[in-house]
């Protein structure tokens, strides 16, 4: 398409790869969605602690995204300025370098096979929190790397100067940009690459330093010369493969989902409810955040980075899913999940242990269940299957909500930004407004990621967002609502 001027339209390509898709969307200098390209991905669960994905199923669906949007650009005359990237944070593959092979599935961020050796380091985990902003789980990158160092032969079999394992992030810059090792006399290997913000989902990159940590290597019992070069989230990549595009940004998904909307303001938090659900909020590099959450960074270049304090929930999509199994709910029923919201004012209270619970407890794993308003256990099938949807539904916000009011003891948090799937449920987003008495605003483009990749590639304009189609939900006070998530609170301190 060109425009009034007679010029090509430029576009940018934003490619977000998730748990389960990976999406190629193209987006203008405004902000438009102009095309978009979604193909799913799978992941097993080999037993109950174990999560894996086809690291190739994974790379062919970024690339057949790659050549969709190519291919739309190409008809509609359009021209891709600059591509950025955004993973699922602290999965990790292996593959060799020289050859290509890759050596190991992905091991997913929910998988919990290593941890029996995170037990092993539990007296270091204050000081794995000082050097990372991280709490010692298994859901980190370390434990599963070590994992595969110490139970994967063909890992084994691979000479350490060719051996790649580290974040998805790195495999998948490695492999999109491989094109440009080739054509480079110097460069034997592929591009080996990590932003920082996917590197320090290992556990293994110093917070303050930018880069591996010399303790932590030792304590997890990892050589650097395996892992990637930790680089800024704006960083020249390379090209992609075969084209002129470079790749400019790589970043974890729910950073990048921070700049959606562009600049992120202050006295702000973002909530991306997507199958885990995150709580993000920019802190300054000196500002203390509180010890039950996340320390982490949101941005870097060549000259800075911005520091974040984050809460994760990892019951969120994945709890409605398992939820609707136990009810023997269909996909059918999820378009009047907001009808059941506005129709039960007092369901019971669902205590989400599904995955485990995140921060602020940190509780690796547990039997979810329903109870009434005084703490007793009830059975679901006491109640309608719709009113312990609605309990489900409202245990994320309950969530959500400890992990803000945890961040608001350190700094003043006034407004809410909402993505992801069940923000489009105004039900879920009034009672985010209800127990925070924040102002929650909810933007009509749901595609927070690849919004906020594009605008880092685009060299953060001041203007991008327009808020008009905007949704705000307007706090008011709902005792009932308060009530119910002070039982929920109580239910997870006897079980922490």
């Amino acid at each position: 398409m060109v425009n009034s001027t007679g010029d090509v339209r430029e576009v940018y390509l934003a490619l977000d790869q998730g748990t389960h898709s990976s999406r190629a969307i193209l987006i203008d200098n405004d902000s438009n969605t102009l095309a978009k390209f979604q193909i799913p991905v799978g992941i097993t669960y080999p037993d109950s602690v174990s999560a894996e994905q086809d690291a190739d199923e994974i790379l062919q669906s970024v690339i057949a995204g790659i050549q969709l949007a190519l291919c739309k650009a190409k008809e509609n005359h359009w021209h891709i300025r600059a591509a950025g990237l955004a993973t699922q944070r602290s999965s990790v593959v292996a593959w060799n370098r020289e050859t290509g092979e890759i050596l190991s599935p992905v091991i997913s961020w929910q998988d919990r096979r290593a941890h029996e050796q995170v037990e092993t380091l539990r007296q270091h985990a204050h000081e794995i929190r000082q050097r990372t902003g991280l709490p010692l789980t298994p859901h980190y990158g370390a434990s599963k790397i070590r994992w595969l160092l110490d139970h994967r032969v063909p890992v084994q079999q691979c000479e350490p100067e060719v051996l790649g394992i580290g974040p998805l992030a790195s495999f998948l810059v490695a492999k999109l940009t491989q094109h440009d090792a080739k054509k480079l006399a110097t460069e034997k290997l592929s591009r080996y690459l990590v932003d920082h913000t996917n590197a320090l989902r290992t556990q293994l990159m110093n917070l303050q330093e930018l880069d591996w940590d010399p303790r932590l290597l030792e304590l997890f019992g990892v050589s650097n010369v395996v892992l990637p070069t930790c680089v800024p989230v704006i960083h020249d990549y390379g090209n992609l493969s075969d084209t002129t595009i470079p790749l400019t940004v790589v970043s974890g998904d729910q950073t990048a989902a921070m700049f959606g909307q562009g600049a992120f303001p202050d006295q702000t938090a973002l909530v991306n409810l997507g199958t885990g659900a995150f709580v993000l909020t920019q802190t300054k590099p000196d500002e203390s955040i509180d010890e039950a959450l996340l320390g982490g960074l949101s941005l870097s270049d060549d000259q800075s980075c911005q520091y974040l304090s984050e809460g994760t929930v990892n019951g969120c999509g994945a709890a409605t899913a398992w939820a609707m199994e136990q009810l023997g709910l269909k996909d059918e029923d999820r378009q009047h999940f907001d009808h059941w919201l506005s129709e039960f004012s007092s369901p019971p209270i669902f205590v989400n242990l599904v995955g485990g619970v995140g921060s602020p407890w940190w509780i690796e794993q547990g039997d979810s269940y329903w109870c009434d308003q005084d703490g007793q256990p009830i059975s679901p099938q006491e109640v309608s299957p719709r009113a312990a949807m609605v309990a489900v539904l409202e245990s994320i916000a309950f969530l959500v909500y400890e992990n803000l009011r945890r961040m608001m003891r350190h700094q003043t948090i006034t407004d809410l930004r909402v993505s992801g799937g069940l923000s489009q449920l105004d039900g879920i987003c009034h009672r985010l407004a209800n127990l925070s008495q924040c102002r929650v605003t909810r933007s009509a483009d749901i595609e927070a990621t690849a919004s906020g990749v594009v605008w880092l590639a685009a060299g953060r304009p001041e203007t991008w967002h327009d808020e008009s189609d905007d949704t705000l939900f307007v706090p008011s006070l709902d005792d009932e609502l308060a009530n119910r998530y002070s039982v929920l609170v109580s239910q997870l301190e006897k079980i922490h």
